[in-house]
Parts: C-alpha cells; sequence; structure tokens
C-alpha cells in the first residue's frame, strides 16, 4: 500500500462522492519550540516561514464496505500537525463534513 492515510466513518459513504479527490482538503505546519507561550505556524517546506503548507493528494479510495477513505499522500512524512478537511455524502445522501487534526510521527517506512 502507498503512503497515505487513512480515514473511518462510522456509516457508508456514497463512492462516487467519496472517490472524489477534490472533497478532500490537507493542510499542515509545524510549530516553533521557545521560551514563549504558544508558537505561530511554521511552513514544513521552509522551517524558518510562518505559514502552513498545502498537501498534494494523489488519490482518494474507499473500501469494501464504504467506511473507510484512503488518501494517497505522495511523500507523507512526520509532522506536528495536519489539518484535513472533508465534503462528504453517507449512502443515504445525508451531508458528512468534518475536520481532523492529526500530529504524524512515523510513517512506518
Amino acid at each position: 500500500e502507498s503512503t497515505g492515510i487513512r480515514l473511518t466513518f462510522s456509516e457508508p459513504l456514497d463512492r462516487s462522492i467519496a472517490t472524489q479527490k477534490e472533497r478532500y482538503h490537507i493542510e499542515q505546519w509545524n510549530y516553533l519550540w521557545s521560551g514563549e507561550y504558544g508558537s505561530a505556524r511554521y511552513s514544513v517546506k521552509a522551517p524558518k516561514e510562518e505559514g502552513q503548507d498545502e498537501v498534494p493528494i494523489a488519490n482518494a479510495s474507499v473500501s469494501s464496505d464504504g467506511r473507510e477513505v484512503f488518501l494517497t499522500v505522495p511523500n507523507l512524512a512526520p509532522v506536528m500537525q495536519m489539518q484535513i478537511d472533508y465534503r462528504l455524502l453517507d449512502e443515504q445522501g445525508e451531508e458528512v463534513k468534518g475536520v481532523v487534526y492529526n500530529t504524524i510521527h512515523t510513517t512506518g517506512e
């Protein structure tokens, strides 16, 4: 299996919608450790610059039971903070949208 992120949902999704990679948006950033409280967001690609980076999604595939989506993400690497937004429909046509915040400690390679 290629590198990517698996999202699990409580209800089966509409496959025709869930396989559209444009229905997902991923951004990532790191923090700067210092003696100050809190930190701005810092680019992963340009660590000295404030901001966050968009993460390209190559493909979105759905499991046989319709409850899991695998987002193929080339060059996935450890990052302090990642935000995954999704706008989908379930099999009944009900809106399924949300945001996942996560940290990647290792990619398992």
